[in-house]
């Protein structure tokens, strides 16, 4: 098996799994061989990746480390309380939000390591109910590495779940403008944190500690976030582990200005700003338990060779385990010459201390 982008689909490859869109919605199912039709139907639905068979890793199987209906009830579920708020008609929305946070605590908790999905959104219509759910994704992995029990891993998946609800209050026009914002309207977008807190006030079944959490998710370690300017452990822990799943997620995740980070630039951001936006702590955490280069992504290596990644080595900080497919021509870099039968390496093995993944291909 082998993740690609659905701009690098060719007709004859074979679907590994089903293809969903960005809403958790089954456009094909797996085994299905894809002809031009089918292509064009998963441009027009909105799926941005896939996983397909390939021959030279056979032995690679991919599942989610949450299960994508799960995921989509998630997306669903956050949609709904969206809704909900828009028509100012306080109800029973929260609880669904709730309990599929209860789902995806399950599925991380129950799980060893496990292969997370974290590719971040195509859609800008979608991205304020789909991103939260992925940031939730995200931020529980991180609550469980940190030794979190099952009560607070719930809570800051809960949190990132409804870190946005506050976007209800904004008009969508401006949340998807595209080209230079307004100082005004960057204003009354960091307004989200505090739109979010106020309708969140209003469902009984939602603590104060969740609502805490998700209005400070924008606060940074040095005092330069908002809404209050709040910084270190003035800001609750379970703030932070949202904020730095926020911050991963939009990074990998298209905008109106900007393509999306690749995940290997996205994981750079971060430990980067560890000290400066982030504790230094969670970033740690995050770099133990979020791979930068997952498993069935192709990769070139600084060598000039190109290869599959078979295992990430979580935690090897950019250093996975790959397979390598192709090495370079010397006389037509455009033409790699195929590696038969290919060859796996460890990049964290002493041995190839020399070979860093340059770029995904």
């Amino acid at each position: 098996m082998r993740r690609i982008a659905l701009k690098d689909a060719k007709p004859n490859m074979q679907l590994a799994a089903p293809a969903y869109n960005d809403f958790g919605e089954m456009i094909l199912d797996s085994d299905i061989y894809l002809r031009l039709e089918h292509v064009k139907l998963l441009v027009s639905k909105g799926v941005s990746r896939l996983i397909i068979e390939d021959s030279r890793v056979p032995d690679l199987i991919l599942s989610p480390l949450i299960p994508l209906h799960i995921q989509a009830e998630a997306i669903k579920a956050v949609f709904n309380m969206m809704k909900e708020v828009r028509a100012q008609k306080p109800g029973g929305a929260t609880i669904a939000v709730q309990e599929t946070a209860y789902a995806i605590a399950q599925q991380i908790e129950e799980s060893i390591m496990g292969d997370p999905d974290i590719m971040g959104t195509s859609s800008l219509k979608g991205y304020t109910y789909i991103h939260p759910v992925q940031s939730a994704i995200t931020s529980m992995m991180l609550a469980k590495e940190a030794g979190y029990d099952h009560s607070d891993i719930l809570r800051v998946g809960e949190a990132a779940m409804l870190q946005d609800i506050g976007y209800a209050l904004i008009p969508q026009a401006l949340i998807e403008k595209s080209g230079q914002l307004t100082e005004a309207e960057d204003e009354e977008l960091q307004k989200h944190p505090q739109y979010a807190a106020q309708i969140l006030r209003q469902y009984s079944n939602v603590q104060p500690y969740t609502v805490d959490a998700v209005l400070q998710h924008h606060e940074r370690w040095d005092g330069s976030g908002y809404p209050d300017r709040k910084k270190g452990w003035d800001i609750p822990p379970h703030a932070q582990m949202v904020a730095i799943a926020d911050t991963f997620c939009d990074l990998i995740s298209k905008k109106p200005n900007r393509q999306p980070f690749s995940l290997s630039e996205a994981f750079e951001y971060i430990m980067a700003a560890s000290g400066q936006l982030f504790d230094p702590e969670l970033v740690e955490v995050f770099a133990r338990r979020i791979p930068m280069y997952p498993s069935g992504v192709m990769v070139q290596l600084t060598s000039g060779e190109i290869g599959i990644v078979i295992a990430p080595n979580i935690g090897q900080l950019g250093r996975p385990q790959v397979r390598i497919c192709y090495q370079p021509n010397p006389r037509d870099a455009s033409a790699p010459i195929p590696v038969n039968p290919p060859i796996d390496i460890d990049l964290s093995s002493s041995a190839y201390q020399q070979k860093l993944v340059a770029k995904l291909v």
